[in-house]
């Protein structure tokens, strides 16, 4: 513990509890679910102020707050801080259990994108092996069709039924916005 914060439980130990306190901070630095920052009125500097509940990053919700913005942070019991309000997030993440919801979530699931490009660029392969096979065909006055057979009959899609996508191939329903 550092010697502020054992002045302060030694302080408090004699005077008794004082309310919540609430501080204009400048980020200095941002170490994983904690950060430093230097209180504006005093310049003092606050080390392992939290940016959630626990102190693991990663897990809830976390705040990340950019280097260098403001922040208001509020004494947990005189001791210890938490960020309460950001002027600047660099990031934020979050661990849920279930569900995050977004604007209501109507627009259903997110995107795996990962997924769609691959059904995409599958689909593109598909056009163009058809389209190099129909390259060199033209068509010939009276041949029924045979050059236009003939070309289609070394295309990929010929006896391959391409698979109609469900949209349940392509959505996170984890996440809807």
């Amino acid at each position: 513990m550092s010697k502020e914060r054992e002045c302060a439980k030694s302080l408090r130990a004699i005077v008794g509890k004082e309310p919540f306190q609430t501080y204009v901070a400048k980020v200095v630095s941002v170490e994983g679910a904690k950060c430093t920052v230097l209180r504006v009125f005093d310049e003092m500097e606050i080390k392992e102020v939290r940016l959630n509940c626990s102190t693991t990053e990663n897990e809830g919700v976390v705040i990340v707050p950019k280097k260098d913005s403001h922040v208001l942070i509020t004494s947990i019991d005189g001791l210890y801080w938490f960020v309460s309000q950001y002027s600047a997030i660099d990031k934020i993440t979050v661990d849920a259990e279930s569900k995050i919801i977004f604007n209501g979530g109507e627009n259903e699931g997110l995107v795996k994108i990962k997924e769609l490009t691959k059904k995409l660029n599958f689909i593109e392969k598909d056009i163009n092996n058809l389209k190099n096979a129909l390259s060199g065909w033209r068509p010939v006055a009276q041949d029924g069709g045979a050059a236009l057979k003939t070309a289609l009959s070394t295309s990929a899609w010929i006896g391959n039924q391409l698979h109609i996508t469900e949209q349940s191939e392509m959505e996170d329903t984890k996440i809807t916005h």
